[in-house]
């Protein structure tokens, strides 16, 4: 477990925790889902959202 990326993730709207997860479960292959999973856990311990998932209005 990864404790500054959970705390971080945490800190999150509840929308971004349901786009990271779907983004996650929706690979079709496990090899896939669990790359996604680790760039979820390396952006957050890195306290930035993962790109794919960081919308701006601009």
């Amino acid at each position: 477990a990864n404790r500054k990326a959970w705390d971080f993730f945490q800190t999150l709207p509840p929308s971004y925790h349901k786009s990271a997860i779907n983004w996650i479960m929706t690979a079709k292959q496990e090899t896939v889902s669990l790359k996604r999973l680790d760039e979820l856990i390396r952006d957050s311990e890195a306290g930035r959202r993962i790109k794919r998932l960081n919308y701006k209005k601009y």
